[in-house]
């Protein structure tokens, strides 16, 4: 199903045009989980969390298409953030300190921001730092989009002749690739596999935010080699994952990208992802993932990913140079950004880069920087202050000017 004016430049449409587009675009992902039950039942969502999660949001498929106007309300159970417990109990300085520091060096243009939802009519659902509505999710999306930055890959896909392909395995509710494609300025088409499930959310998500892009969601009996094929007509194509092996037609990735799904996926799915990516891989894999779900028996997701790419860094060099143990390493708030390289040469091309990051557990802020063979040059690290502390270092400078001079 697509969205695409004779002309073959995206559609423009009125409001009318867009909840019709919705609604084509639900039916169409229903048509998905109905094709996947009958002809691949083993790829019925059956590991944790996502059997629990899908269930609760079922309702999602009766919403009108007024309502799924603001499906990013509805993305709470699967993503965590802007719940009551965020409202009530965080303010914007909980997170501020971090995004600056994630954005540090690089260019405002790049900066992550949560977009506006067209029902609340200007009511903010998040809160305005700087002229932006954040979140503590874009506040995530700030680590990963001024990383992809600062290792250089956006101005390689400026640079390229061919139009770039980029592919997310597991897009959750399509958040990373809105802001993708609102800050990347080179015309590129990007590819979301994942749960028909899950892609009932982005889908909706981005056709709402990217109302003027062309975007293809597949439906059962399409051609879908031919989509491939006829890539640079789309911006989006969203594919379930059961028809992974029909993206063949994708010879080359200009850049892969998963945050925080791989954990979740039995280890022959997630192997059948890599050797998917590795054999099209001309960038880079950006990996932000905890090692895995504990009391699953899955191998670490470090683990296998070294099995097809060089990893730079490797949690072993994170437990060295931040003095961690393993409790720490394995927890599942312990989710760093690790670049899996195809080949040494690529490996040699981020020598000199650096990332901005965080270990969860401990909140300890770091700045990895590679030298010339891409391992470890130095790790910049510094402790942030918890949340209890902060409170009483408040009051007590309310209290006493020697706490308020030194906080300054």
């Amino acid at each position: 199903m697509s969205d695409r004016a004779a002309s073959g430049t995206a559609a423009q449409p009125d409001r009318t045009g867009l909840l019709d587009r919705l609604s084509r675009t639900r039916a169409a992902v229903l048509a998905q989980i109905a094709e996947r039950d009958r002809d691949f039942p083993s790829r019925r969502i059956t590991s944790y969390p996502w059997q629990t999660v899908t269930r609760m949001l079922q309702y999602i498929r009766d919403l009108t298409p007024e309502n799924l106007l603001d499906i990013r309300i509805h993305t709470d159970p699967f993503i965590g953030t802007l719940s009551a417990r965020f409202w009530l109990s965080k303010t914007a300085s909980d997170f501020e300190s971090l995004y600056r520091f994630y954005g540090e060096g690089v260019p405002d243009a790049y900066w992550a921001y949560e977009p506006e939802l067209p029902a609340l009519a200007g009511t903010d659902y998040g809160y305005r730092i700087g002229g932006r509505l954040l979140s503590d999710v874009a506040t995530e999306y700030q680590r990963y989009v001024c990383n992809l930055y600062r290792l250089g890959m956006f101005q390689l896909m400026e640079q390229t002749v061919h139009r770039p392909v980029v592919l997310e395995i597991g897009a959750g509710h399509g958040g990373f690739a809105q802001l993708f494609a609102a800050i990347c300025r080179r015309s590129h088409c990007y590819v979301i596999v994942d749960l028909p499930e899950t892609l009932l959310f982005s889908a909706i998500f981005l056709n709402v935010h990217h109302p003027d892009k062309r975007i293809y969601t597949y439906a059962p009996g399409d051609d879908l080699e031919g989509v491939i094929a006829d890539r640079d007509a789309y911006d989006f194509i969203l594919v379930p994952d059961y028809h992974l092996s029909r993206l063949g037609g994708l010879e080359r990735l200009d850049t892969a990208f998963n945050h925080v799904s791989f954990p979740e996926m039995p280890s022959e799915i997630l192997r059948e992802y890599l050797r998917f990516i590795r054999a099209r891989l001309d960038g880079y894999l950006i990996s932000v993932n905890y090692r895995g779900v504990p009391d699953t028996g899955r191998a670490h997701v470090d683990e296998v990913l070294s099995e097809y790419f060089t990893l730079s860094p490797t949690m072993a060099d994170l437990a060295a140079l931040l003095h961690s143990n393993n409790q720490v390493i394995n927890d599942i708030n312990c989710r760093p950004t690790i670049v899996c390289s195809s080949s040494i040469e690529r490996r040699r091309q981020i020598a000199g880069r650096h990332l901005h990051d965080l270990i969860g557990t401990t909140g300890q802020r770091y700045v990895c920087s590679f030298q010339q063979d891409a391992s470890i040059l130095s790790l910049r690290g510094e402790k942030r202050v918890s949340r209890g502390w902060r409170r009483i270092i408040k009051r007590l400078a309310r209290r006493t000017p020697v706490v308020r001079r030194l906080i300054r």
